[in-house]
């Protein structure tokens, strides 16, 4: 009998479960296992504060996709809300969405990492992507990423990651595959 797995609750697992892993992984060994502390104790008694760029996908099948009959955007967009809500005083988040301005323009910095950026997440994230139009600029936009300055320029110590969340490949019409 084949086994039904609920999408939407497993993407704000796996988001959830990224997030948890960079917060402790400035933590020694001990901090890690004690057994008496909540996570937000051992949060607070690690190393320096890791610094997040979120990448998120606004192209148009973000909209018209759907699991469950769910779309795509408002699952990312909840799953980004569950992290936020988190580890907002704990790790240092910022965002990026691609297409920019729309077809396949690189993504763009909408917020520096910083920390208690939850309500700023849901402001930025309050529309949905377009149905038709916005293609999918992976590639230029992690080279963006790999450029932006409040990424690459800190100098505060800390792990610096990306995560993308996205739901399909590298696309745009006329086809570039760089």
């Amino acid at each position: 009998m084949a086994r039904s797995v609920h999408l939407p609750g497993l993407m704000r697992r796996i988001v959830l479960s990224s997030f948890v892993c960079l917060a402790v992984s400035n933590c020694t060994p001990s901090e890690q296992s004690k057994s008496d502390s909540t996570r937000a104790d051992i949060l607070d008694s690690c190393g320096p504060t890791s610094r997040v760029m979120m990448i998120l996908d606004r192209s148009s099948s973000m909209q018209t996709g759907t699991i469950n009959g769910e779309t795509k955007w408002s699952i990312a967009t909840d799953a980004i809300d569950a992290v936020s809500a988190e580890f907002q005083n704990n790790i240092e988040m910022g965002l990026m969405t691609f297409p920019a301005s729309g077809a396949c323009s690189a993504g763009e910095t909408l917020l520096e990492p910083a920390l208690g950026r939850r309500q700023d997440f849901a402001d930025e994230l309050r529309a949905p992507p377009p149905t038709a139009g916005n293609w999918t600029p992976m590639s230029q936009t992690l080279e963006a990423a790999r450029q932006e300055p409040s990424l690459v320029q800190s100098s505060e110590p800390g792990e610096r990651n990306v995560i993308l969340i996205t739901d399909g490949w590298q696309w745009c019409s006329p086809y570039d595959p760089s």
